[in-house]
């Protein structure tokens, strides 16, 4: 062999690198992730949908909360209302340690987690529906009214000024009295007195509704938050 042919066989090893030693599987690069298939659709998602989205549900979810709590708490005593707060706050507590705790937790999980204690809250405020509207409206229906016939009429018109149409009534005869209601809406008439408590009218539709008016001065007044304050009470004098 030439000096040129060895000088030209080191100058094509060199180029070729060291030999791979026999048994050698080549080393593949690995794959770049091709990523989303579809990334219009993934930039639509996540700056026009979930912007809006997400307070919206959030709302819902702070909505659905408060009003089922609501009614558990107005179904019960006082006792029961703190052992219900005390239960839904340790659950909360306990399922957000248990899933910050759960670091490799998939998503799913936590989702699963999140609905169940919605869920939960919702089946209190569903089980506790009944019993809350019927103490909300056991004070309206605690008043029970004479029997008997009436002896006198009561006229009583709401005007839009938030005002009685009268600021004085008078009734010649005491005994049982029909308190007749009507005029602008959403104005209420009650009697003052614990002999009247659960006495109720309310405009629209108003209506009519006994009560023992004995000789003497009675106050009526719309309960309604800062109508009495702006005027909305008269005196009924009988006898």
């Amino acid at each position: 062999m030439t000096t040129s042919e060895t000088e030209t066989q080191t100058e094509a090893q060199a180029t070729q690198g060291p030999e791979e030693p026999a048994g050698t599987q080549p080393v593949e690069p690995p794959a770049l992730d091709a990523g989303s298939p579809n990334p219009h659709s993934d930039a639509w998602w996540t700056r026009a949908i979930l912007p809006f989205a997400l307070p919206i549900l959030a709302c819902i979810t702070i909505a659905v909360w408060v009003i089922n709590l609501s009614r558990a708490f107005l179904a019960g005593s006082k006792t029961g209302a703190v052992v219900v707060v005390m239960v839904v706050t340790l659950t909360i507590m306990a399922g957000a340690a248990f899933m910050s705790a759960s670091t490799r937790m998939r998503s799913t999980s936590r989702l699963l987690i999140t609905s169940a204690m919605l869920l939960f809250i919702m089946s209190v405020g569903l089980v506790s529906l009944g019993p809350s509207e019927e103490k909300e409206g056991g004070e309206a229906a605690g008043y029970v009214p004479p029997k008997g016939p009436a002896v006198g009429e009561l006229d009583v018109v709401a005007l839009a000024s938030i005002k009685f149409d009268q600021d004085e009534y008078t009734l010649p005869e005491g005994g049982i009295i029909d308190v007749k209601y009507s005029g602008a809406p959403g104005h209420t008439l009650l009697i003052e007195g614990a002999e009247f408590v659960g006495f109720k009218l309310v405009a629209p539709p108003g209506g009519d509704e006994k009560a023992q008016l004995d000789p003497g001065a009675y106050t009526i007044y719309c309960d309604v938050v800062g109508h009495r304050a702006a005027g909305m009470e008269a005196t009924v004098t009988v006898g």
